[in-house]
């Protein structure tokens, strides 16, 4: 089962949607998970005209050949779905975009040995010179690589205070809880290499 979260936000007056995906891994379920997406996206958009950012592991990949490495790769179905996302809202890959031909990969399996390219960055089109860097760090006691996205304009941004701060309302959203609820346990599987619970809850909280 997949599950995303999509928050609605200004940035320097700017409204902006910032889409969490992590995508579902059986491929009967992808394509429905995408249409759900997209509705959500078309939904939040219709209001006022956003830039869009959605990043995270879709569990699919766009090109065999630059993309995969090992096993038996081939275009999913729900790869249709995401060009259909893509091309409604006018987003780019834009760690393709800047890397043409390169091969990186930011999951792995080590035997056999499989790659795949399954997280990356869908950003609006308009957004490209904005974004200064776009990358894939090497990963820490996981199979999956970190993909960054680092935006030049948010340098600017006057920020608040730096303590974090629960937004509690969120208690109040049965979709929200839902979410916690489910990956909760995968969560606390992550981290469980450590039993120091100041290393744990600022890793849970990410």
């Amino acid at each position: 089962m997949g599950t995303f979260l999509i928050l609605d936000t200004l940035i320097q007056d700017s409204p902006f949607l910032l889409a969490n995906i992590y995508g579902p891994t059986k491929a009967s379920e992808q394509g429905q998970f995408l249409d759900e997406i997209a509705n959500h996206i078309a939904d939040k958009a219709c209001q006022s005209e956003h830039y869009i950012i959605t990043g995270g592991d879709f569990n699919a990949t766009f090109e065999p050949d630059l993309d995969c490495s090992g096993g038996r790769p081939f275009i999913k179905d729900c790869i249709k779905n995401l060009n259909d996302i893509m091309s409604q809202n006018d987003l780019v890959d834009i760690w393709r975009v800047r890397n043409p031909n390169k091969k990186r990969f930011t999951w792995r399996q080590k035997n056999p040995l499989i790659q795949r390219r399954l997280d990356f960055w869908l950003i609006s089109n308009s957004l490209q010179d904005d974004i200064e860097d776009a990358d894939i760090l090497t990963s820490v006691k996981s199979d999956h690589s970190a993909i960054i996205l680092d935006i030049d304009s948010v340098k600017n941004i006057n920020h608040g205070p730096s303590f974090w701060k629960f937004n509690n309302s969120l208690l109040d959203d049965e979709q929200y809880i839902k979410l916690i609820e489910q990956f909760d346990p995968a969560c606390l599987e992550e981290i469980n290499y450590s039993d120091d619970a100041r290393v744990q809850w600022p890793l849970a909280k990410i």
